[in-house]
């Protein structure tokens, strides 16, 4: 089984600083440890990519995911 930790999603993000699925997926991450702040900012990044990169369905799931954080 694969363990995935915030310094995998910083160092995808460090190599490409565009790749919106480490943005989002690092979102997550933070949420489901509780740390909200840093959810919101990383998810609004993955957003911005998304629309940026003409993809509107991750757009949408981000935007999704954004309206459920507290």
């Amino acid at each position: 089984m694969y363990r995935i930790t915030f310094a995998d999603f910083n160092k995808a993000i460090a190599l490409n600083p565009n790749l919106a699925e480490a943005y989002a997926n690092s979102g997550l991450l933070y949420a489901k440890m509780g740390n909200t702040k840093t959810a919101r900012i990383n998810l609004q990044q993955a957003q911005q990519l998304f629309i940026s990169q003409g993809n509107s369905a991750g757009a949408e799931k981000v935007a999704s995911i954004l309206q459920q954080l507290p």
